[in-house]
């Protein structure tokens, strides 16, 4: 394993773009392994057919969520539903979990991202979802 302690610069060759661009890459045949965080969609599948690609795909590793607030927030912990609330819509303000009053602000990624496919089916399972997609994760 190289010493990377203080490497500042990019690996050649490799890159990160999201779940939705590294299958496109792949199919388009600009990289040649992916690691990603949920099966290719539907449109995927589709894609990789029109243009005679076959997946071979391989899981290598489990993934976790960890839900992170702010170092001055108070509230120690959250359950899976004040979660799902929180996500739902349901609470909107840290005094509702235990916290001081103000404002949630959760944070989510664009749909196309393996991250919140795991957070709809793992998470959410089937809950309604009423936060907006962040535009720029």
């Amino acid at each position: 394993m190289p010493d990377l302690t203080g490497y500042q610069g990019d690996f050649p060759g490799f890159g990160h773009h999201g779940t939705h661009s590294a299958y496109l890459n792949l199919i388009n045949g600009e990289a040649d392994l992916i690691l990603v965080a949920r099966s290719p969609s539907m449109m995927e599948f589709e894609l990789a057919q029109l243009s005679g690609v076959e997946f071979d795909i391989r899981p290598v590793a489990l993934d976790a969520f960890v839900f992170i607030a702010n170092e001055n927030n108070p509230v120690d912990g959250l359950s899976l539903d004040e979660i799902q609330r929180i996500y739902s819509g349901e609470l909107t303000n840290w005094d509702q979990v235990g916290g001081p009053e103000g404002e949630i602000h959760p944070y989510q990624r664009d749909e196309q991202s393996g991250s919140q496919q795991l957070m709809l089916s793992l998470v959410m399972k089937g809950l309604p979802w009423s936060m907006p997609h962040c535009s720029s994760c």
